[in-house]
């Protein structure tokens, strides 16, 4: 069965990081240098995208990003993700960490970072770069932040740049909250449990249960036939991996099988404005598969999801879905050991 700890652990080990770092009130914790202390980098082609993993940031440039240089579009480029140890993140595409605007027609390049509440970051300026470092940082401007429970997400990232960690004694944000909300069954799908938030579409969120991390985007409406929701409680949901049949697919079996519910209702008749980033934490050596698993023709059937993206970190992998915008059930699957 799938484990629900891992983003737990995670999180845990990250505070640990965190407490390791003088913390007063609204402080950044800043040097006139920011050393690179690691670095990944991936090879973005026409369509394709980049999942980037080091520490506690996660990195997304989702496909169809277009990279623009002195004036000029590439849709083929290099990207790298660094680490300046515990105190920010870097990122660039093809050696430049400035002038570097980004484009994407739908979800736009984000980081999710792994920490609490009295973590924010801000984008600084910098004097130079000299292969190991940025020297010369000054303080920037907060960054708009989203929270979940052990969870950031800097969304909508137009431009390389560099980020550094700003702490604090007070939380910078919340998580939504959490509310009681029956949820109905889809089909012979009964929940074995769900976990519910209220979100106020305007403000957006993060909603994190057990390895699923959910991003509501500022902005995410909810339109039902005869009306449409700006405030709504959404569920995640979970079902039984036994209560459905294998995939259409030899040697992968149901892992985790999940729904979103809003006000407790699992319907295709609704949808939301903008999509549900999706996140999925799972060990990396599975080689797995997203299906949807819906009503048709008043039967439930599978239908593979072709618009994953994944990424990998050590002994896990991140699995990535920018396009959900019904609640019907998901099916991640894996292979037999």
């Amino acid at each position: 069965m799938f484990k629900k700890t891992s983003i737990l652990t995670i999180i845990l080990l990250v505070i640990v990081v965190l407490e390791l770092v003088v913390i007063v009130s609204f402080k950044v914790n800043s040097t006139s240098n920011l050393d690179v202390t690691a670095q990944e980098t991936k090879y973005v082609y026409p369509y394709g995208y980049a999942v980037l993993w080091l520490g506690n940031v996660i990195c997304v440039i989702p496909p169809n990003t277009v990279a623009q240089i002195d004036g000029k579009n590439y849709t083929t480029f290099n990207v790298t993700l660094m680490l300046l140890g515990t105190k920010g993140f870097a990122l660039s595409v093809d050696g430049h960490t400035q002038g570097v605007k980004l484009f994407s027609k739908g979800v736009k390049p984000f980081f999710v970072v792994f920490g609490p509440t009295t973590l924010s970051v801000e984008n600084v300026s910098y004097g130079g770069f000299n292969g190991d470092a940025f020297v010369g940082v000054n303080p920037g401007q907060l960054q708009h932040v989203l929270y979940g429970d052990g969870v950031l997400a800097l969304l909508n990232v137009t431009s390389t740049g560099v980020w550094e960690f700003v702490t604090s004694q007070k939380p910078f944000g919340s998580p939504p909250k959490e509310v009681n909300v029956p949820v109905s069954d889809y089909g012979n799908l009964t929940p074995i449990s769900a976990k519910s938030f209220e979100i106020n579409g305007s403000d957006g969120g993060v909603t994190v249960d057990g390895n699923l991390i959910v991003i509501v985007q500022p902005g995410t409406l909810q339109k039902f036939p005869n009306e449409t929701l700006s405030v709504y409680n959404l569920s995640l949901v979970y079902y039984s991996p036994y209560d459905v049949p294998l995939p259409p697919i030899y040697n992968q079996y149901p892992e985790v099988v999940f729904a979103y519910a809003v006000n407790g209702i699992i319907t295709p008749d609704e949808k939301s404005t903008k999509p549900y980033i999706t996140l999925i934490l799972a060990p990396s050596s599975q080689h797995g598969y997203m299906w949807d698993y819906y009503i048709i023709n008043g039967k439930l059937q599978y239908k593979e999801d072709p618009a994953v993206l994944v990424g990998q970190k050590d002994d896990l992998s991140v699995i990535i879905n920018l396009t959900f915008k019904r609640p019907v059930p998901w099916v991640y699957s894996i292979p037999s050991v």
